[in-house]
């Protein structure tokens, strides 16, 4: 029975490369009239409701909803319901997962079409092993270019869409259809699958490289310095109601006139005007790269009046789009959900802007406050970190002003709409909204496009970044890759800003396993751990901790070969000394750590342990923990605003609980504060007050 099944399987792999069959399996095609399930779709930068087409073709010319499909057919629909649905601890999918699935789904049924199974009963351990081959020869062939037709995470989704399917296998008995009988892939995850099949382990979104982001980012302040108010004098110019009693002929002739007196400013880079202004003698033209209609992209089209605005809002959009994303990180969906009221913060900031003082008093920070519409969860309320200045000082952070830009470049579509959506898009094809039922929210995959079409018309970049094709994703991967390169403690910090459930999500998906990243971060390590070294053999007293019980040791070895005055010779001993010993330095706002993994009381407290540690443990890290006791911790005057203000602390909580009558506690707290007391009594000795 194997051997014919492998003979079968065989015959068809030879028939696949057939171009006569090939035309024939194709899955893309447009479903047919038929039964649609709709769901409402609650995901800001996505359409109203998402659609799930069952009656569809199969390769062998039949239609999913025929007659002789019906098992199959039931126990699709069984799961898939089932997917949406919350179930004890499992919450439900987001119907903007709908289009992944739907093409998961329509690509199994093909291969259950293809080989004439006809219900779920037939998936054993040789029928996984099957389907993944599938993938494997018709998704994951080479091209050309000696890359692979498919990424790995959509092979993923491929091969995922069965082995869902086994996790319904009681809801799918309950309604007496046959179950998957074994468990999928013989236990392996489908990553694993995926990695295999297509050769490759996953790489991931990459994050935009620094030849492109950098001179994107500085074309991004140049918008925000000057493009960007010129196009909002355009909008305004265009806007403008003109002789309102007369002609639609006259209005249109002197609004003409007056768009042709705008001047527009010398692109830096090129030195001439970035937009040669309304001179309606010539034709103003652009090209379309990106356009979602791709029969439409490379041309160059002729645009009127309207049109030549809509275009220069869309560019201002994107560029803020860009600056949003760039330096806050924000999803795409969460930009798109951002709401913007009559009603305005404290100091007239947008309403969606609040600024707080820092635990210090002395900046302010900016947070941009939003919606979360990222996993399984409902959409939830979420805040994002956008900036910090000095108190009194008036320098406003690059994404608010991209924020302000956006509430203002919109406004006039708000009012007329009764609309809150920071951001808005016109149903009509071409030109300006003039009903406010041409006024929608704008989809996701409008501001992708904007932000591809932006990039290749006004950054200049080196040729082999002509044809990248960005994701607005990769914009959080530069961000979170920036941050652990300046520091690798911040990862806990990246990874409530992004709003993830954890952080392995932050360090296996965003900061990876990246070779340069790892270099960085050692060099930096070992250059720290050197200078905190360095500052404890030369404190005079003034340092604490327990590593300081070494210090003796260390300054006799350094005195037999270098100048111990002179600095630079000192640390590159002892940088060499530190990278010997594979002892990496950590700088936290309490301590220094130079780390070594057989002292780490950090690591025996730790959620998970690492085989090789190389730094602390983020999630068990306290000055009054694991810390405090641990044969790592350095504390140098560099420390003392963190004790300073803990001591404040700890004085303000011990006098509440006097008041409340809690005294019995204080213990606790008179032993931090004699621990914070002795550490600012040693950094004192000699500094100022």
């Amino acid at each position: 029975m194997a051997t014919d099944k492998r003979a079968a399987l065989e015959t068809a792999e030879d028939a696949l490369f057939d171009e006569t069959f090939e035309a024939d399996f194709q899955l893309d095609e447009q479903p047919t009239k038929g039964e649609v399930w709709k769901f409402l779709n609650d995901t800001a930068g996505q359409g109203e409701h998402s659609n799930l087409y069952w009656d569809f073709p199969l390769p062998d010319g039949s239609q999913f909803s025929d007659a002789k499909w019906s098992i199959l057919y039931r126990s699709i629909q069984a799961g898939v319901d089932a997917m949406f649905e919350t179930r004890g601890h499992q919450r439900a999918r987001r119907p903007g997962s709908l289009s992944t699935l739907s093409v998961s789904m329509r690509y199994f049924v093909g291969w259950m079409a293809i080989f004439g199974h006809t219900d779920l009963s037939c998936m054993d351990a040789t029928r996984f092993d099957d389907y993944a081959h599938w993938i494997e020869m018709t998704k994951c062939r080479n091209t050309e270019d000696g890359q692979k037709s498919v990424t790995v995470l959509h092979a993923r989704s491929l091969l995922a869409f069965p082995a869902t399917l086994f996790r319904y296998n009681e809801v799918l008995q309950g309604q007496g259809l046959p179950p998957i009988p074994t468990i999928p892939y013989s236990g392996r995850s489908v990553m694993e699958v995926a990695n295999d099949i297509c050769k490759r382990a996953n790489e991931g979104y990459q994050p935009v490289p620094d030849g492109l982001f950098v001179p994107a980012m500085n074309k991004v302040v140049q918008w925000l310095d000057c493009q960007i108010d010129e196009i909002q004098e355009a909008i305004d110019c265009y806007l403008r109601p003109y002789a309102p009693k007369f002609s639609g002929a006259i209005k249109a002739a002197k609004r003409r006139d007056e768009l042709a007196k705008l001047k527009f400013s010398s692109d830096k880079d090129t030195g001439q005007p970035w937009f040669a202004g309304f001179n309606f003698s010539a034709p103003i033209t652009a090209t379309r790269h990106y356009t979602h209609g791709k029969s439409r992209r490379g041309r160059k089209v002729e645009l009127n009046a309207g049109h030549a605005i809509r275009h220069l809002l869309n560019a201002a959009r994107d560029c803020c789009t860009i600056a949003l994303q760039g330096t806050v990180a924000m999803r795409i969906s969460e930009i798109c959900g951002l709401q913007v009221f009559d009603t305005k913060s404290i100091n007239e900031w947008p309403s969606c802007v609040t600024v707080e003082r820092s635990l210090s008093g002395m900046d302010e920070l900016f947070f941009i406050t939003g919606t979360v519409f990222k996993g399984k969860a409902p959409p939830r309320p979420g805040r994002w970190l956008a900036g910090t200045r000095p108190v009194g000082s008036s320098d406003i952070p690059i994404p608010i002003r991209a924020l302000m830009k956006l509430v203002r470049l919109y406004a006039p579509w708000r009012r007329m709409s009764g609309r809150s959506d920071l951001i808005l898009d016109f149903s009509n094809r071409v030109g300006l909204a003039k009903e406010k039922e041409k006024v929608s929210p704008v989809r996701a995959e409008r501001l992708n496009e904007g932000q591809k079409e932006w990039i290749k018309e006004y950054v200049k970049a080196g040729p082999e970044f002509d044809n990248w094709d960005l994701s607005s994703h990769q914009w959080r991967m530069t961000f979170a890759r920036f941050c652990v390169r300046v520091d690798r403690t911040l990862l806990p910090a990246i990874s409530r800003h992004f709003h993830h459930i954890s952080i392995k999500t932050t360090e296996q998906h965003y900061t990876g396993e990246d070779l340069e990243i790892r270099y960085l971060i050692r060099e930096a390590a070992l250059e720290l751990a050197a200078e905190l070294l360095y500052d404890a053999t030369r404190s005079k007293g003034q340092a604490s901790g327990r590593l300081m019980e070494e210090i003796p040791e260390v300054v006799e070895e350094m005195g037999h070969h270098v100048d111990m005055d002179n600095a630079d010779e000192s640390q590159a001993f002892l940088r060499a000394t530190m990278e010997s010993d594979n002892t990496w330095g950590w700088d936290m706002l309490w301590c220094g750590c130079l780390f070594r993994p057989e002292h780490a009381k950090c690591h025996l407290k730790a959620a998970v342990r690492k085989i090789i540690p190389i730094a602390p443990a983020l999630d068990a890290l306290g000055p009054f923990s694991s810390c405090s006791q641990c044969k790592n911790q350095i504390v140098l005057p560099r420390h003392r605003p963190f004790w300073e203000e803990r001591r404040k602390k700890l004085i303000a909580e011990r006098k509440g609980n006097k008041e409340k009558g809690l005294s019995d506690v204080d213990f606790i707290i008179g032993y931090r504060l004699a621990q914070c007391n002795e550490i600012l009594r040693r950094i004192r000795r000699s500094t100022p007050s």
